[in-house]
């Protein structure tokens, strides 16, 4: 009987593994990889065609694949590097990651002797890889995804690093290729000078946390809303109680804070919503409220908490300056408001009198402390 070679036995090998690997993913079950080996050989007779060098080789090139299916090794490098705050994954040979604020191409070179390690793992994948990579991390995170439930979000930690992961399932896109989203969620602990607020701006907004004003964080994506947030929380005196209400775990007390009810959304259950955490917030006796951010219905119940007269409350809010933030707000409450026919002008002042000041965010600095004036309803 003429065995095959060494190379046609190995790529044999491997490709039955990966089948055996993806049979058993499309049923929603993750093979280990004992689990893998063990099935091949049982099934395949694996020690009846191998010597040991190859069944060793055929080990290792398993093992280094499984690694870059569950444990997303071929981007170990782009996450654990520090300058990157996001990954934008859109095909094998397109993938972009964040650098202080820009946008940057991941360069894949083909085999070269200068690849790095992320361009090394990345050429020995196929596009069939990544789907079954894709895959994995909706299941092990247990969300669902698949042609009814094209889209899905959950934070997850790789290397000691947590990060905010999505997913876009490929029958949505035109060349049918899930895409992958990946953002950092930064531990570190900044100070006020960090953001560049010093001076007259600094005593501004410290004024106001100990007055309890209510403050509006505002700024564009990844302007350093959430950090600044955090920073600001480190200023609460630590005898008050803090209601957080968050979509995503974003905020985080580094420091020792016992009295905190921290609550997290879920948005496959109705009565898990920030709308629904807004709601309750006042029945549990809290000091200050924390929304981590304000873009959708919670928007009622929360302005409805502070024109009862509750004070202390910050959130966040995506807004292309300081002064949008109040009809931005508006047309937030207009939009969801079951009251159509309220006055556009009306809901402008009345929110104007229940927000004190925005912190306007640009590049992850402060570029501006507005307080706001209200005017007679």
């Amino acid at each position: 009987m003429n065995l095959p070679s060494i190379e046609t036995a190995l790529e044999i090998a491997l490709k039955k593994s990966k089948e055996d690997f993806k049979k058993f993913l499309n049923r929603g079950e993750i093979l280990t990889y004992d689990h893998i080996i063990n099935n091949f050989q049982s099934h395949y007779h694996v020690n009846d065609h191998f010597n040991p060098s190859v069944e060793e080789k055929y080990k290792n090139n398993l093992k280094n694949w499984y690694d870059n299916i569950c444990n997303l090794k071929f981007l170990s490098s782009v996450i654990t590097n520090p300058q990157i705050s996001e990954i934008i994954y859109h095909d094998l040979q397109n993938i972009d990651i964040d650098i202080h604020g820009k946008l940057n191409h991941l360069k894949i070179e083909t085999e070269t002797e200068t690849e790095t390690d992320a361009e090394s793992e990345i050429n020995n994948l196929t596009q069939d890889d990544v789907e079954m990579t894709i895959t994995v991390l909706a299941i092990t995170n247990k969300q669902a995804f698949n042609y009814s439930n094209p889209f899905c979000s959950f934070n997850m930690e790789i290397a000691s690093q947590k990060l905010r992961t999505t997913l876009i399932h490929h029958s949505i896109t035109p060349h049918q290729y899930s895409k992958l989203f990946i953002r950092k969620i930064s531990t570190q602990q900044f100070n006020f000078k960090s953001f560049n607020l010093e001076g007259d701006k600094l005593e501004l907004v410290l004024s106001a946390i100990k007055a309890k004003k209510n403050i509006i964080i505002a700024g564009a994506t990844n302007s350093g809303k959430t950090s600044l947030l955090n920073t600001l929380l480190k200023e609460i005196p630590l005898n008050e109680h803090l209601v957080i209400l968050e979509e995503t775990h974003e905020l985080s007390l580094s420091f020792s804070r016992a009295n905190v009810t921290h609550l997290l959304s879920n948005e496959f259950h109705q009565k898990k919503t920030l709308t629904e955490y807004c709601n309750y917030a006042l029945r549990l006796r809290p000091d200050r409220i924390i929304v981590g951010e304000v873009r959708g219905p919670e928007i009622i119940p929360l302005m409805l908490n502070l024109n009862t007269g509750h004070k202390g409350m910050i959130s966040s809010l995506h807004a292309n300056s300081a002064q949008e933030v109040i009809k931005r707000l508006a047309l937030l409450y207009a939009l969801y408001s079951e009251y159509k026919e309220i006055n556009f002008n009306y809901l402008e002042k009345l929110i104007e009198q229940n927000i004190d000041m925005v912190i306007f965010m640009c590049n992850r600095v402060v570029s501006e402390v507005y307080e706001v004036v209200s005017l007679p309803v």
